[in-house]
């Protein structure tokens, strides 16, 4: 499964399809890398139109301390950084459309 990456190195980002009754399949490669099992239970986190599938529970003060945090060291607002989540969206579904 092909990844885009983003202008930061740490960041990429997986186009996953949404199957029946809302399952989706992780990349076995990310699996391997983050060292989850079948069984292991994940958080989903959404803020506003944005989510975040992470391996470990964590705790929201935590999380949005994170995110705070990375959105002040990048100068971004929270309204741009969903406006480029949007874009990213678009982005894999005109690739989906191109592709089909």
């Amino acid at each position: 499964m092909n990844s885009t990456e983003s202008v930061n190195s740490s960041i990429k980002i997986f186009p996953l399809e949404v199957q029946t009754q809302g399952k989706i399949v992780i990349p076995q490669d990310i699996l391997s890398a983050l060292q989850i099992n079948e069984g292991e239970t994940l958080a989903l986190v959404q803020v506003g139109d944005f989510i975040l599938l992470t391996s470990k529970l964590p705790l929201v003060n935590t999380l949005t301390e994170k995110f705070i945090s990375l959105m002040n060291v990048n100068q971004v607002s929270l309204d741009e950084l969903l406006d480029g989540l949007q874009q990213e969206r678009q982005f894999f579904w005109q690739e989906r459309q191109a592709s089909a």
